[in-house]
């Protein structure tokens, strides 16, 4: 299996690379060259706000986080990707949600909401 998910309209899932500060990081990024939001087409916007919601909701079904950050840099990698990060209550150890951050785990819960 690919540790990358392509997703409708021109997107792809891929974990963050390792190694990862946080388990579950992912990076949501477009296929085509495509270097600011701005640039995007409405049929590109509309999808990535579809992507952003499902895979939040993926990220906190497969790793029980409270909430998902959102973050845009585009400064190394000048092209449009954003990092979507869980974000447990403060406190908890995140060391045994370390195997989220495979890809198998991360398809599997992008695959269980397309099946929606």
């Amino acid at each position: 299996m690919s540790a990358r998910v392509d997703l409708a309209g021109g997107w792809f899932l891929k974990p963050h690379a390792a190694p990862c500060p946080v388990a579950g990081w992912c990076v949501l990024e477009l296929s085509r060259t495509c270097a600011t939001l701005d640039a995007l087409t409405p049929a590109e916007a509309r999808d990535m706000g579809d992507h952003i919601r499902r895979v939040s909701a993926a990220m906190r079904s497969v790793t029980g986080c409270a909430r998902v950050y959102l973050l845009a840099f585009a400064e190394a990698h000048r092209q449009v990707h954003l990092h979507l990060v869980p974000r447990h209550e403060s406190g908890r150890s995140e060391e045994h949600t370390s195997e989220l951050q495979s890809p198998y785990v991360i398809s599997y819960a992008v695959f269980c909401l397309k099946k929606k």
